[in-house]
């Protein structure tokens, strides 16, 4: 049971304080003092407090991280890498910012290959993912490659060590559609915007289900020139089935 002593006591806790006249500071009501201590330290890092606003902070490219290399670019004359110039970066540009670009040149003209530096080396990467393969025309397919890997691949040990060999796996008989009994042939079909693949034995009534999957591949397949495998498409390459 709460008494009477007990309400008044709760009452001057809850009640809103008197201002005293230390409060007020000429005439202004003084605000409350955030600041920490002399002696203290903070031990919370800025990742953990702000980790979704740090990891989307502009980073600074380290080196040549954020620079790339572009060949098959047209050999040109000093009076037209402007016009290539223009064209080039209209076509990076997408990726990121540009830093700077060089077009080395011999005897006046360009070499047929350029350096492009971007702000940040994540701007590279997506470059050399989305232009490598650019078919700028018939005669110049451009060939992107980060700065960077050219160290990679100039640093391999000379000493090769061979790899384990590996137990062998019978996958069966790879031909055994040849020994159909009325010479039925197979094929592949995809279908629901590409989310299935299956395939089908050519029979003479009706199509016969051998196999399907979902999302077996990501653009199409293609039989091998003597019919043993299956290639399905990807991003990461091309499996063999």
């Amino acid at each position: 049971m709460v008494t009477s002593m007990d309400e008044d006591q709760a009452w001057e806790d809850v009640k809103p304080r008197k201002r005293r006249q230390d409060d007020v500071i000429n005439g202004y009501e003084e605000e409350p003092d955030f600041s920490d201590s002399d002696d203290f330290e903070e031990d919370i890092s800025d990742s953990e407090l702000l980790g979704d606003v740090v990891e989307k902070k502009p980073k600074e490219a380290d080196g040549i991280d954020a620079v790339i290399v572009v060949d098959n670019v047209p050999v040109v004359g000093e009076d037209r890498i402007g016009k290539l110039n223009t064209v080039i970066t209209k076509i990076f540009s997408k990726f990121g910012k540009i830093h700077s670009d060089f077009y080395p040149q011999f005897e006046g003209k360009t070499k047929g290959y350029i350096f492009i530096e971007y702000e940040t080396d994540k701007s590279a990467r997506e470059a050399v993912k989305g232009a490598d393969g650019y078919k700028l025309d018939k005669s110049h397919t451009f060939r992107v490659n980060l700065f960077s890997d050219f160290e990679k691949y100039q640093d391999v040990s000379d000493s090769w060590i061979p790899p384990e060999k590996q137990p062998f796996k019978d996958v069966g008989n790879l031909h055994y559609f040849l020994e159909d009994e009325d010479c039925n042939n197979q094929f592949s079909v995809i279908y629901e915007g590409g989310e299935k693949t299956a395939i089908f034995l050519n029979t003479a009534s009706e199509p016969g289900l051998l196999e399907r999957r979902e999302r077996w591949t990501e653009t199409y397949t293609r039989w091998s020139p003597k019919g043993a495998y299956l290639a399905t498409f990807h991003g990461k390459g091309i499996a063999l089935w």
